[in-house]
């Protein structure tokens, strides 16, 4: 369909990756701030735990989704054939080029919606026999109608094949 190629670094959220950064950044240094006053102490001194222990839960939380948004980015799809049989995704992985053919009796897909943006953003997700995922549109490429007729088009070639 489409044959547009967005480099890796673009594909990341730039907001979610500078947030996650910096709470990384200010969590980590709050970790070693409490870490050290408390070990100037013999015994552990409860009013500075619980700020060490909110600064890890924000550390591993940032980490996370830092993760989350650089796993979204590794896999870039721009381009969709669907045969009788099976579905081919080509893209990029990182920046270089990738495809993946999946077998259409043998792949869970769904339309799914991101809700935490404004505006939603919708995206489809294939669930191979292997549970691998593969998203279309988690980098904002596809239109909401063209992804809803990629959605039909699967449907219809499923129902045909069965």
């Amino acid at each position: 369909m489409r044959n547009k190629h967005i480099h890796f670094i673009e594909r990341l959220d730039f907001f979610i990756t500078l947030i996650s950064l910096g709470l990384l950044i200010v969590s980590r240094i709050f970790i070693r701030i409490f870490g050290s006053e408390m070990s100037n102490y013999d015994k552990v001194y409860y009013p500075i735990l619980i700020p060490l222990l909110i600064s890890c839960l924000f550390f591993f939380l940032a980490l996370y989704s830092f993760i989350k948004a650089y796993k979204r980015a590794i896999i870039f799809i721009n381009e969709i054939q669907i045969n009788n049989k099976s579905i081919i995704l080509k893209g990029l992985r990182y920046n270089t080029t990738w495809e993946k053919t999946l077998v259409i009796k043998n792949i869970d897909i769904s339309l799914k919606e991101q809700a935490n943006r404004r505006p939603h953003v919708y995206y489809l997700e294939f669930i191979d026999e292997d549970d691998a995922r593969y998203s279309i549109n988690t980098s904002f490429y596809w239109s909401y109608p063209e992804i809803l007729a990629i959605y039909k088009d699967i449907k219809t070639a499923e129902n045909k094949n069965r």
